[in-house]
């Protein structure tokens, strides 16, 4: 299950980041609405779910990074900014040090 949701998670990154601005605006708001809805669960139920594992939250930490540095297609921003941090504050305590480290990657992304 974690290698699924890992690779979903970097495909998904991978087509904004090289498509950014092309994506569709519906396409993108479904692409922020699934990272906001695994954010707002990982935040709330920190590891009693997929997000026990290192690896599940390492890749929604790098679809986070990539959904909040890359454009919407008219120039605007993701609104998932704010969850972000949460989630990268909550993480850059984590035991996994690979993950503590990417949190703090992505609060600096997020906070710059």
């Amino acid at each position: 299950m974690t290698y699924s949701s890992e690779i979903s998670s970097s495909a998904l990154a991978s087509c904004l980041a090289a498509f950014g601005g092309l994506i569709p605006i519906n396409i993108r708001s479904t692409i922020d609405s699934i990272l906001y809805s695994c954010l707002a669960k990982l935040y709330s139920n920190g590891s009693s779910s997929i997000f026990a594992y290192a690896e599940a939250k390492r890749s929604i930490l790098h679809l986070s990074t990539v959904c909040v540095t890359v454009p919407w297609g008219d120039g605007g921003r993701s609104s998932t900014n704010e969850i972000v941090r949460k989630v990268s504050l909550m993480l850059k305590h984590d035991p996994d040090i690979t993950v503590a480290s990417m949190a703090l990657s992505t609060l600096c992304v997020v906070d710059s």
